[in-house]
């Protein structure tokens, strides 16, 4: 969900982010958080487009004519190979071309694996750098109890070495592959 912690630690951690979301808002919680957004972070620009991505990315980029771009792109949407694929495709249009890296959620199940190998055998997806694997750090999640940001999680690097994963666990594969990715 583009809607949640991570847009409200993104929005935190940089004054001058604004936000564009695509999202299908089947929950019932979507209105609510974008009116918490609003709240918390008062004159800053949070856009969300409804939708299906597979139609709304497309429909948005032709309204918006190449006036939008973004640094940061993070697919996190259909689980199938074809949805997934569709939305990096899409989200090409998009694109900061001086400066962006593409993040893919879920980048283990299968059909967003799919996806992810097919964008980058067929160049649409191109490996930056690699970050090494004695380098490759997780994300921590801690969720906080009280105050304004009750709730969301603060999130702490660690080695992979040090995480705390489950005994079988997709998190480590998922640190193991990590990269720095651009869209082509």
């Amino acid at each position: 969900m583009p809607l949640s912690t991570q847009t409200v630690n993104w929005l935190t951690a940089n004054p001058n982010l604004s936000v564009l979301a695509f999202d299908l808002t089947r929950q019932l919680y979507t209105s609510a958080a974008v009116n918490a957004l609003g709240v918390l972070f008062p004159n800053r620009h949070v856009t969300l487009v409804t939708g299906d991505s597979g139609l709304s990315i497309p429909n948005f980029a032709h309204l918006v004519n190449g006036a939008v771009k973004c640094n940061i792109i993070f697919i996190d949407g259909t689980h199938t190979a074809e949805g997934a694929l569709l939305d990096i495709q899409h989200m090409r249009a998009f694109v900061n071309d001086s400066y962006h890296r593409v993040i893919i959620d879920d980048a283990t199940a299968p059909g967003v694996a799919q996806a992810w190998r097919q964008a980058v055998d067929t160049g649409l997806l191109k490996l930056h750098s690699l970050v090494p694997a004695n380098q490759t750090l997780c994300l921590q999640a801690e969720q906080i109890k009280t105050g304004p940001y009750a709730g969301a999680y603060s999130f702490t690097r660690q080695s992979v070495e040090s995480c705390d994963f489950p005994e079988s666990s997709d998190y480590v594969q998922d640190a193991l592959m990590i990269g720095e990715y651009v869209l082509t």
